[in-house]
């Protein structure tokens, strides 16, 4: 109008170039709407609307910095914490805790005040206030913080509620022989039975009773065949994991599985499928996979992967940190 006031002529092409020049701008301020930030396999414009039941998740986010790698940050006047810049999904219950003194000898690394709820498994419910204090903001500005646990790489919870609040976070994942997790993991579900169950239920029971529950549930995961015949039925005081099909977890489209139960020994060492579920949230990149024997000698490329100098590490002379995971040292430990 201006331009046609002033007696300028405007022709097409002006109109058009003018149209592009608006749309281009348009585009660049809202890219993050129509790209997306990268992060997993698998693009969607509102990932809450995947998964709807974690709408009340509290949505923070900050990137690390060089100088302080962890996400510190207050929440209020009168609370202020961390959000630890590194994950070990760990092998089991039972080994978490030598993993967790290997990673001790190094320097800069440090896993904040325990005990702590694992916050990630059920975020709606668990206190984010008490986990972000449980990363004390004075001892992040010096240290980097991980988090060792046991039970999230199976849980269906989890990838999405650190996606929520801390998508920029890596992953340590050291990994057991299938079958030396369940042997594992049996033993120490086992202590806590009653006397009843401890002698009338078998390890062979026990885990027919799960291969049941999947077949029924229809979730078709890849089990090899097993050798026993006439298992005996669990009683319903020494069934650990649910009989609920809803806590087994398969999607289809994506070819994943992940549990709303604990117990479930087989399916919590099914780490392919339980990958895949992690992958479609984030990048495959912020994942370092090993066998957890390794981290009696851990590669420099780990350390690196964690943010520390890898020359800092010293390995622990005396050999009590060592990371043994052989059946033979299950059985030694039950008895």
């Amino acid at each position: 109008i201006l331009f046609w006031a002033m007696g300028v002529t405007i022709k097409a092409w002006h109109v058009l170039a003018a149209s592009a020049f608006i749309l281009l701008c348009f585009l660049l301020l809202n890219r993050g709407t129509f790209i997306g930030d990268n992060l997993g396999t698998k693009e969607t414009p509102d990932l809450l609307q995947v998964f709807p039941e974690n709408r009340k998740t509290i949505a923070v986010s900050f990137k690390r910095r060089k100088d302080i790698p962890n996400q510190c940050f207050p929440l209020n006047r009168d609370v202020s914490g961390c959000l630890p810049s590194a994950m070990v999904l760990g092998p089991s219950s039972n080994e978490i805790s030598q993993i967790m003194q290997v990673l001790q000898d190094h320097p800069d690394l440090h896993y904040g005040n325990l005990p702590r709820n694992d916050y990630h498994i059920d975020p709606v419910k668990r206190s984010f206030f008490n986990y972000f204090k449980s990363f004390p903001d004075d001892i992040g500005k010096k240290f980097t913080f991980y988090e060792p646990t046991s039970e999230y790489l199976h849980n269906t919870n989890v990838p999405m509620s650190i996606r929520s609040i801390a998508p920029t976070t890596v992953f340590l994942v050291p990994l057991m022989n299938p079958t030396d997790r369940v042997i594992s993991e049996f033993h120490t579900i086992s202590q806590t039975w009653p006397s009843s169950c401890k002698s009338t239920v078998s390890f062979e029971d026990y885990l027919q009773h799960e291969i049941d529950i999947l077949e029924r549930c229809g979730v078709p995961v890849l089990i090899p065949p097993v050798p026993w015949k006439n298992t005996k039925v669990v009683p319903s005081g020494c069934q650990t994991m649910s009989s609920t099909c809803k806590d087994y977890k398969w999607d289809n489209e994506r070819k994943s599985y992940s549990l709303d139960t604990t117990g479930a020994l087989l399916s919590e060492g099914l780490y392919y499928y339980h990958l895949k579920h992690w992958y479609t949230l984030f990048d495959r990149k912020q994942f370092y996979i090993t066998n957890a024997n390794c981290l009696n000698d851990p590669h420099p490329e780990m350390w690196d992967f964690l943010g520390v100098d890898p020359d800092l590490w010293v390995p622990d002379i005396h050999g009590s940190h060592t990371v043994d995971l052989s059946q033979d040292q299950h059985h030694h430990n039950e008895a």
